[in-house]
């Protein structure tokens, strides 16, 4: 009985973990491609000659970030 447990155990173990990581994955994947976004939005916005505060608002990007990407311009 505990022959056959442990290795079930084993395999459940490593599924819920290819789970959670593939999950937590995706997640962070998401959440990297919207700030991606929110910052090619501000370039653009930069571009058209808007003020920061408005971009801060519209993109939700905060002051600093914005602020730096005017000094790369």
């Amino acid at each position: 009985m505990i022959k056959t447990f442990i290795p079930e155990a084993m395999k459940k173990g490593r599924e819920e973990g290819k789970k959670e990581g593939l999950k937590e994955g995706l997640k962070e994947g998401l959440k990297e491609g919207v700030k991606k976004g929110q910052l090619k939005v501000a370039r653009n916005l930069l571009k058209l000659g808007v003020d920061r505060n408005t971009i801060v608002e519209a993109t939700e990007l905060t002051p600093k970030e914005v602020t730096r990407l005017e000094e790369k311009k």
